[in-house]
């Protein structure tokens, strides 16, 4: 978009990328992410993204994003509202 000449600060962008995603992009498979495709996804640093998988291996599958919410250290506003775009499937 920016390189076709729109105009939007850093915020704005962001906000679109995020609807964008959110709206259109392929769901994140959580349960099958690994934690770099969860940091990317969930825009969390690497190391909650760690904190993520490791959660899953102990306690299995994530059904839920209540679920996903009990991973200390992730903001489960920000999780509510990226939820649309993720997808709690079983791993195959």
């Amino acid at each position: 978009m920016v390189a076709r000449g729109a105009e939007a600060s850093d915020a704005e962008i962001v906000k679109i990328i995020d609807y964008l995603s959110t709206n259109f992009g392929p769901r994140l498979k959580v349960n099958a992410a690994s934690a770099a495709e969860l940091a990317a996804a969930l825009g969390i640093p690497k190391s909650a993204a760690d904190d993520v998988v490791a959660y899953r291996l102990k306690n299995g599958a994530f059904r839920t994003l209540d679920d996903l919410k009990k991973v200390p250290g992730l903001d489960a506003v920000d999780l509510e509202r990226k939820k649309d775009s993720l997808d709690f499937s079983a791993p195959k």
